[in-house]
């Protein structure tokens, strides 16, 4: 177990980084191929979907976990 919500968090964020930059390489890699090659109706929508996927994927990693842990803090004080 682990002694603190940090350390809980930092262990959380080190063992899903590397899934969710897999999973965002990989989905990238198909959406910018059809950027690339589509026609223009789906390069209309490939381009906001690249937006989200990599915004998503900041705010799952780097911003979604401090607030969980900052708001557990203030919560339990």
């Amino acid at each position: 177990m682990y002694s603190s919500r940090r350390e809980l968090v930092n262990a959380s964020i080190s063992q899903s980084i590397t899934r969710s930059i897999n999973t965002v390489l990989t989905t990238l890699f198909t959406i910018t191929a059809l950027y690339i090659l589509g026609v223009s109706s789906i390069k209309e929508f490939a381009l906001p979907l690249i937006v989200g996927i990599l915004s998503g994927t900041y705010s799952s990693i780097f911003i979604a976990s401090p607030i969980w842990y900052i708001w557990n803090e203030k919560k339990m004080a």
